[in-house]
């Protein structure tokens, strides 16, 4: 877990107890999502492989959790993959819309 301000490392011997289910779900989550890139075979678009500029250049976990949201269930508390962010937000804008 980052620290919402700086986004520097969260880690303290007082909280392992508290992060720990935290860093495992992240953990697991980053797993999915790098499968996912590959699964979509978008290991090597432009933003990763080409884009010398850009956030993402040679950060291939970065672009995928940036691409993709995933939800955690309710019933058994496993994330599980919601879909890419572009759609997400676009189906947020429509329904904002009625």
């Amino acid at each position: 877990m980052e620290c919402p301000l700086c986004q520097h490392p969260v880690d303290h011997a007082m909280l392992q107890a508290t992060l720990a289910p935290l860093v495992a779900l992240k953990t697991d989550i980053q797993d999915k999502a790098m499968q996912r890139l590959k699964f979509l075979n978008l290991e090597n678009v432009n933003e990763i492989a080409k884009d010398a500029n850009g956030p993402y250049y040679h950060k291939p976990l970065s672009y995928a959790m940036k691409r993709f949201c995933y939800y955690q269930c309710y019933k058994c508390q496993k994330p599980y993959f919601g879909g890419e962010r572009y759609f997400s937000l676009i189906l947020l804008f429509i329904t904002s819309l009625f």
